[in-house]
């Protein structure tokens, strides 16, 4: 029977085929009562052909041996039983590998099956156009998404390239685009402002190579310091300013320059009274500071204190801070106070003798960790350079200060809150008498106390050391003094004519 129908593959099976001896070969293809000739059974070059249409997932029609029941099937019978076996899309079937798809046992095709079912391709080829159309745009999406922000990131390639061009003189450092490292600028890149003041490394540079460390040592200790502080170079040829206490009965003196070569200093002369010495070095070309105008300071101002805390060991150490008062008296047994300048800047032990500096590089006060050594936090003192150098040209020319009138004695000031509670006058408390000045002839003793200088209160020390700079030694002076009761009674006064004598300052 003539089948022109369409098979599988694109070829029709018109002929039987049969083995070599003639008989019908019922293992690779079975004749049967409508004369078709189906496809072998058990993986012949047929099945192969027509393996591309097994995405049907149908069995076909099943008329050989029932091998399940153990029925014998007979193809004249019409018996038809359809087997499925296992779900070709049921999970962990392999839809391109496994034939068919994951099923097992012996399957037929039937044709009539197939024809009802011939439709089910061109769905499927409609679904996968659809799916191809829809996977089509998903990628064009993708395309076009990827074409702008290349294109948007070539445009802020170009702007940020520009930018970095532009600032050649930063960092080489690469970095993401937006992030940008700066190199920190140049010494040169630094300048001057308008108004002539410096910055604070430029302050640092110019008035640290005059900053000095001093070693003193004590007698029958020639090895190790027992005190160090701080010096002001002054001039080229070595004459150096610091505080008298940090000299004060050295046996020896070492100071120590900046690049840490060391010379025996001189004491040339110190003065007690406002805490001043001068040292000699013999060396030349020395860098020296220079000095400003400690009246112009105001409330505010911006300061540099230069010294070294501690010792040698912490050499050139700054500090910054600001003129947190001016004029300060501070307590001292010597009735020739200065008037302090008060800063915030840390000024420690070490620190004494060393520059405080203004914002164009000036010294105007003179560091004293003496006077700082309080209970207090972020206050420190300073000598004016103003009323200092008076002082440091006396001790230069003559070794101490001259024409300096003084009674001859060290005490204390007795404000009004202290004379409220103790019940005595504001006064300047005598503490000590040079045995040698008039004083002591006058019989006036530790314990008193002057209320009066020529008729003028002594309310601070400034109304007593301003009044004695007004005499020179060997004038006379009257004074005023008050005596408590030994026996816990009322007090007296009294006055006395006093001969200044001339203050050794030290």
């Amino acid at each position: 029977m003539n089948d022109n129908r369409e098979y599988p593959n694109g070829e029709p099976m018109d002929e039987t085929r049969r083995n070599t001896n003639g008989s019908t070969d019922q293992g690779n293809g079975e004749i049967h009562s409508d004369d078709r000739i189906y496809p072998p059974r058990n993986g012949s070059a047929d099945q192969e052909r027509m393996s591309g249409y097994a995405s049907t997932g149908y069995g076909g029609v099943h008329s050989g041996p029932d091998h399940n029941s153990g029925n014998t099937g007979n193809p004249n019978q019409g018996e038809e039983r359809r087997d499925y076996g296992v779900d070709p899309f049921s999970a962990g079937q392999n839809r391109r590998s496994d034939r068919p798809y994951g099923m097992t046992g012996t399957y037929e095709w039937n044709f009539a099956d197939y024809d009802q079912q011939s439709s089910a391709p061109a769905r499927d080829q409609a679904a996968r156009k659809k799916r191809g159309r829809m996977a089509a745009i998903l990628v064009g999406c993708l395309v076009g998404v990827f074409a702008l922000a290349f294109c948007g990131y070539s445009i802020y390639s170009a702007i940020d390239s520009s930018r970095v061009e532009q600032d050649n003189s930063s960092s080489e450092v690469s970095a993401l685009p937006g992030l940008n490292i700066q190199d920190t600028p140049s010494d040169s890149d630094t300048t001057v402002s308008s108004d002539g003041k410096l910055s604070d490394k430029e302050i640092i540079k110019k008035v640290s190579p005059a900053v000095v460390g001093i070693e003193c040592y004590a007698f029958g200790n020639s090895f190790t310091p027992s005190s160090s502080g701080s010096g002001i170079i002054m001039t080229a040829d070595g004459y150096i300013v610091t505080n008298a206490h940090v000299v004060e009965d050295a046996a020896g003196i070492t100071v120590v320059l900046e690049n840490g070569d060391a010379y025996a200093a001189e004491l040339i002369g110190a003065d007690s009274d406002t805490d001043l010495a001068v040292l000699k070095i013999e060396a030349s070309n020395l860098t020296y500071v220079e000095f400003g105008n400690s009246d112009e300071l105001e409330r505010g101002d911006r300061v540099i204190a230069i010294g070294n805390p501690g010792g040698t060991v912490l050499a050139g150490s700054t500090t910054g801070g600001m003129v947190s008062g001016l004029n300060r008296n501070i307590n001292s047994s010597s009735p020739y106070s200065t008037s302090y300048i008060q800063v915030d800047a840390a000024i420690n032990p070490g620190n004494s003798g060393g520059a405080l500096v203004n914002e164009y590089g000036q010294v105007v006060g003179i560091n004293s960790a003496k006077i700082a050594e309080t209970d207090y936090e972020g206050i420190g003192f300073a000598i004016p350079i103003n009323e200092a150098l008076p002082i440091i040209q006396e001790l230069m020319q003559y070794g101490h200060v001259t024409g300096r009138a003084a009674l001859g004695i060290q005490g204390y000031m007795i404000n009004e809150a202290v004379a409220a509670m103790r019940r005595m006058p504001v006064g300047f408390g005598i503490e000590a008498v040079d045995p040698s000045s008039d004083l002591a002839s006058k019989n006036v003793v530790a314990g008193d106390i002057i209320t009066y200088i020529n008729d003028k209160q002594v309310t601070s020390y400034d109304v007593l050391a301003n009044e004695l700079a007004e005499f020179k030694p060997g004038d006379t002076v009257k004074l005023t003094i008050y005596r408590s009761s030994s026996s816990g009674g009322a007090g007296r006064s009294f006055e006395v004519n006093v001969v200044l004598i001339e203050s050794a300052g030290e």
